[in-house]
C-alpha cells in the first residue's frame, strides 16, 4: 500500500549560521583542513627544495634529475600496482571489524613488498633495454621534430643509466609508498596520512639542506635523498598502523578476488591515464631539451597546490562516499568556490613567487602558469566525483574515463609538442583536464540517477489550500510511496523566505509541489516555481483541489516561465509610466 511519510519541513529559521558552524565544526572539515594542511605544508618544503635544487645546478642538469625521477622511476611506477591497491582500499572502506582491518594491512603490505622487488628488477632491465632502443628514438625525434636542442642523448646517456641503476634497490619502496597512501584513505586515517605528507619532504628538504651545506649535492645524491626519505617516512607508517600478518594466505586472496571484480579496471584506467599525463616527461626531452623540462616541471609546482583542498576533500570523504547516494551539495559548492579563488590567486601571484624562490632563471616558466591554473581548476572539480565513483566501485566507468583520456593527451602530445613547445603542452593539459571533469560528471549523474530509482522519491509540498487530505492524496496517486515535507500555509507565510530557502537546499529534494485552492486563482505562481527550482527540485508541480495540475521541468521554468515573468513585470512598469502621465 502506497505510504507517505510527512514530517516537519522547517525545524529553524536560522540556517544560515547552522549550517556554516556544522560544516566547519564537523569531523570531515576536520580532516580536510588537517590533510590539506599537511599537504600544503609538503608543497612548501617541496618547493624550497626544488629551489635549493634549481640554484645548484644549472637548468640542464636539473633537468636530467627530473628526467630520472620523474620520466623514468615515477613513470615507470605507475604500471607497479596492478588495481590491487585499488581493491584492498574499497576492502577496507566497507570492513566494520578493526582485526579484520589489520589482517586486511598486513596483507597489502606483504603484496606491495613483492611489487617493489619487481619494480626494482625492472628498472635494471629498462636501462639495459634503452641502451639498444636510444638510437631508435633519436632516429624518430629527428623525423618528427626540427629541433636541434632536443636531449634525446639523456636516452643514451650513460650517467644517466648509471643514476638508475645505483637508485634502482630503494626504488623498491615507491609500490610500498602508493600501498600505504591507500590503505589510510580506506581506514580513514587521515591523521597517519597527514604525517606521511608531512614526513616525505621534511626529511628530503634536511638531507638536501645537508649536502647542500657541505658541498655534496649532486644529482646521484640528490636522487638518494628523495628516494631515502620515502624508506624512512613508510618505515614509520608500518609502525604505526600495527599490521597483523594472521590469516595471510586467505587476505591475499580476497585481495585478488577483489582486483579480478573491481581493481583490474582502475588499473587499467589509471596507468592509461598515467601514461598520457605523465608522457610528457619523456617526450619533452626528446623533442625540445632537458632544459624545458626543468620549466615545465617548476610551472606545474604551484598549480598543483590547486588540487590539493579538493584531492584532500575527497579523500577524507572516500569511506563516506561508500555508503552515500550522491556526493552532497555544499561538498560540491564549497569545492567551486574554492577552486575559483586558487585560480585567480595562482595567475596574479604565482609568478611573482616562481622568481622569488627559483631566481630570474625560471622566468620561462611564468608563462605557462594561466593554462597550467585552468588545467588544475578542472582537475580538483572531479576530484569528489573520482571519489564517489572509486568508493561505488564503479570500475568500468572509470576505466572508460581514463582510456578516452589517454587516447587524446597521446594523440595530442605528438602532434602539439614538436609544433608548439611547452605552451602547446602546457593548453593540452588545461584542455584535456576540461574533458576529464565533464566526464567524471556524466557518469557520477547516471549512478545517482540509477540509485535513485530504486528509492521513494523526496518531496516538498506547500499547501495553500484548506484541503490537506486532498493534497496528500494526489501525492499518493502520482508518486506511490514517497517521503514528504508538508509546509502549511501558515509556515508558508511566516519567516524569512531566505533563511527557508537554504534550510531547504541543505538536503535532497527532487520534486516541489504547490497545492491550492484553485489554481487560476492562485497569484505568484512564477516566484514559488522558481522558489522550487532554487532548492534543487528537478521538477515543479501547481496542482489545485480541483484536479487541476499544471507539470514544470527546470528547463520550462527557465526558458519559459522566468522570461515570461520578466515581460510582465516590463508590461506593468510600462502601465504604470503611461497612467502617470
Amino acid at each position: 500500500m502506497s505510504k507517505v511519510q510527512p514530517k516537519a519541513a522547517t525545524e529553524s529559521l536560522s540556517f544560515i549560521p547552522q549550517s556554516l558552524w556544522k560544516l566547519i565544526t564537523s569531523e570531515t572539515s576536520r580532516q580536510t583542513s588537517l590533510l590539506f594542511t599537511a599537504q600544503l605544508v609538503s608543497s612548501t618544503i617541496n618547493a624550497l627544495s626544488g629551489a635549493i635544487l634549481f640554484r645548484s645546478f644549472d637548468p640542464g642538469n636539473y633537468g636530467i634529475l627530473v628526467f630520472c625521477l620523474t620520466s623514468v622511476i615515477q613513470f615507470l611506477n605507475y604500471f607497479f600496482e596492478f588495481g590491487v591497491f585499488a581493491a584492498g582500499t574499497r576492502l577496507l572502506a566497507i570492513e566494520r571489524n578493526p582485526k579484520d582491518s589489520r589482517s586486511l594491512i598486513g596483507a597489502l603490505i606483504s603484496l606491495s613488498v613483492i611489487i617493489g622487488i619487481s619494480f626494482s628488477v625492472l628498472i635494471v632491465f629498462v636501462v639495459f633495454v634503452a641502451g639498444n632502443f636510444g638510437p631508435n628514438l633519436v632516429t624518430i625525434s629527428k623525423y618528427i621534430s626540427n629541433n636541434t636542442n632536443s636531449d634525446t642523448s639523456l636516452f643514451l646517456n650513460p650517467q644517466v643509466r648509471t643514476f638508475l641503476i645505483e637508485v634502482s634497490p630503494l626504488c623498491a619502496i615507491l609500490p610500498v609508498q602508493l600501498c600505504l597512501e591507500q590503505i589510510c584513505q580506506g581506514l580513514n586515517q587521515i591523521r597517519l596520512l597527514s604525517l606521511l605528507r608531512v614526513l616525505l619532504p621534511v626529511t628530503t628538504f634536511l638531507s638536501v639542506l645537508l649536502l647542500s651545506f657541505f658541498n655534496h649535492l649532486t644529482i646521484l645524491t640528490a636522487l638518494f635523498c628523495s628516494l631515502g626519505a620515502i624508506v624512512f617516512s613508510c618505515a614509520i607508517i608500518i609502525l604505526l598502523l600495527k599490521p597483523s600478518f594472521s590469516n595471510l594466505k586467505q587476505n591475499i586472496s580476497l585481495v585478488l578476488s577483489e582486483t579480478k571484480r573491481f581493481g583490474f579496471d582502475i588499473y587499467f584506467g589509471r596507468i592509461t591515464t598515467m601514461i598520457s599525463t605523465k608522457l610528457d616527461g619523456i617526450l619533452i626531452p626528446l623533442f625540445l631539451s632537458a632544459a624545458e623540462l626543468g620549466y615545465y616541471n617548476i610551472g606545474q609546482k604551484f598549480p598543483d597546490n590547486l588540487t590539493s583542498l579538493s584531492r584532500s576533500m575527497a579523500i577524507t570523504r572516500f569511506k563516506t562516499f561508500a555508503n552515500e547516494s550522491e556526493v552532497r551539495r555544499v561538498i560540491i559548492q564549497s569545492n567551486l568556490l574554492l577552486l575559483t579563488s586558487g585560480a585567480l590567486s595562482l595567475i596574479l601571484i604565482a609568478p611573482y613567487l616562481l622568481v622569488l624562490l627559483y631566481s630570474e632563471k625560471a622566468i620561462p616558466a611564468i608563462a605557462l602558469l594561466p593554462a597550467f591554473a585552468i588545467g588544475a581548476f578542472f582537475g580538483g572539480m572531479f576530484q569528489p566525483y573520482n571519489a564517489f565513483l572509486a568508493a561505488h566501485g564503479q570500475g568500468g566507468e572509470l576505466r572508460n574515463i581514463s582510456v578516452f583520456i589517454g587516447l587524446i593527451n597521446v594523440l595530442s602530445l605528438f602532434f602539439v609538442l614538436p609544433r608548439f613547445g611547452l605552451m602547446g603542452a602546457a593548453w593540452m593539459v588545461a584542455g584535456a583536464s576540461t574533458i576529464n571533469f565533464s566526464l567524471h560528471y556524466y557518469y557520477y549523474r547516471l549512478v545517482c540517477q540509477t540509485k535513485a530509482r530504486k528509492q521513494p522519491p523526496h518531496i516538498t509540498m506547500v499547501d495553500l489550500s484548506n484541503d490537506t487530505a486532498t493534497g496528500l492524496n494526489w501525492v499518493k496517486e502520482k508518486y506511490g510511496e514517497a517521503e514528504l515535507d508538508l509546509v502549511n500555509k501558515a509556515e508558508a507565510r511566516s519567516g524569512s523566505q531566505l533563511a527557508r530557502l537554504w534550510q531547504m537546499r541543505a538536503q535532497k529534494r527532487e520534486v516541489f509541489i504547490v497545492f491550492c485552492d484553485r489554481l487560476e486563482w492562485q497569484t505568484r505562481r512564477t516566484p514559488m516555481l522558481i522558489f522550487g527550482l532554487l532548492i534543487g527540485c528537478k521538477e515543479c508541480w501547481l496542482v489545485d483541489a480541483h484536479n487541476l495540475s499544471e507539470r514544470n521541468s527546470r528547463l520550462r521554468i527557465i526558458f519559459l516561465k522566468i522570461p515570461h515573468l520578466f515581460v510582465e513585470l516590463l508590461g506593468s512598469f510600462l502601465v504604470i509610466i503611461f497612467s502617470w502621465f
